[in-house]
């Protein structure tokens, strides 16, 4: 019990100081947003779009590119052999676009998933600079012109936020908290010049780099990751990366409808973790890890041993304030402060989580995503 107990103190006091830590370099970054007019820099774009049975979101998604303030710019869709109507309504909408260079692809039957369909976007590609999205999102117009604002000579790519539009349902709004914690905890990571997160849903780099790093192979055999997997290789080859610190710049999406899709989800984002080749990642996941189940471990053993509870409940304590002010920042940034009543509630469903999918999402190597069972 002892051994067990310094772990878990050396497991909170590392990741409380670097709760703390991002905490600080979050406060800073967002004093430096850059303002949105300055648009002098305009590089020809590609938004790459995998798609796949998307038929009930593509048409706000596309219509929101389709309305963007910046001018120099491509829309390539890419279907991922979709059973619904996502192809035919994309190619309506491509015939109809008068202004803006509109294409729509599909994968052949030798080719799956959304790696492959991103390589065939991007193959494709006639601008400078790539950016993807997912087709279930949609953008506000000054989304383009402001990423540009990033994409400075000197950089090489670009991650930018992502925003979960929840209703009044507490399971929606834990959600967008969950993501909004996530968002702004990339950011950190990639201005601390350790990037662990991006969203490929709001991801920009040259097509020159992604040429460098050759693309996806090597990982495109792993069905998720086509964002981190690549941040990490972008990284490791030296290029600089930046975050944009600007809400304007924000994609949106809706949250999960149901429990299961939520859980296959996250399993599919786990999933992925099993191939990260760096230790301070691991690292940083194990200590996140152990800290989560020790608290949650020691509360189960306070039933039996009362006097205990005081010990634990102060740890929660010292972790949950860095959290809190981490997400009342990124709610902050993101727009969405209105969360914040559903912080507390949603922590404790966060303690069993965290402890249940840190181990099941790299045991079970099987989940359905896009009505497509991925091994």
């Amino acid at each position: 019990m002892i051994i067990i107990e310094i772990i878990l103190i050396i497991s909170l006091v590392v990741y409380t100081t670097w709760l703390w830590k991002n905490w600080l370099i979050l406060k800073h970054s967002l004093l430096q947003i850059q303002p949105a007019e300055d648009n002098s820099f305009q590089p020809s774009i590609s938004v790459i779009i995998p798609a796949r049975n998307e038929a009930v979101s593509i048409t706000k998604c596309l219509q929101s590119i389709l309305n963007q303030d910046y001018s120099n710019y491509e829309i390539i869709v890419v279907d991922d052999h979709s059973t619904d109507a996502t192809r035919q309504i994309a190619q309506e909408i491509a015939f109809c676009s008068k202004h803006v260079s509109f294409r729509v692809l599909s994968l052949s039957e030798a080719e799956i998933g959304k790696k492959k369909a991103l390589q065939a976007g991007i193959q494709a590609a006639q601008g400078e600079w790539i950016v993807t999205t997912d087709a279930d999102c949609w953008h506000q117009p000054e989304w383009l012109s402001t990423l540009t604002l990033y994409m400075q000579p000197n950089v090489a790519v670009v991650a930018g936020p992502v925003r979960i539009e929840a209703g009044k349902h507490f399971f929606e709004q834990a959600q967008a908290l969950e993501s909004a914690a996530l968002v702004a905890l990339g950011g950190t990571l990639i201005e601390n010049q350790t990037p662990i997160f991006a969203n490929g849903a709001n991801f920009a780099f040259k097509k020159t780099v992604f040429q460098q790093v050759d693309g996806y192979s090597g990982i495109d055999q792993i069905a998720s990751g086509d964002d981190e997997l690549l941040l990490h290789r972008f990284h490791k080859a030296g290029f600089p990366i930046r975050f944009c610190w600007n809400s304007q710049a924000a994609v949106s999406t809706l949250p999960e409808k149901s429990i299961s899709q939520w859980w296959q989800q996250r399993r599919r984002w786990v999933s992925k973790s099993f191939y990260y080749q760096r230790v301070d990642i691991s690292l940083a996941q194990i200590t996140a890890w152990i800290t989560h189940i020790g608290i949650l471990g020691f509360l189960f053993y306070g039933i039996f041993y009362p006097k205990i509870f005081p010990f634990v409940f102060l740890a929660w304590i010292i972790i949950l304030i860095p959290d809190y002010l981490i997400v009342r920042l990124a709610t902050q940034f993101l727009k969405n402060s209105n969360l914040l009543s559903a912080w507390l509630p949603a922590k404790l469903i966060y303690l069993l989580y965290v402890s249940i999918i840190g181990i099941w999402g790299n045991l079970g190597k099987k989940y359905h995503w896009k009505d497509r069972l991925v091994k």
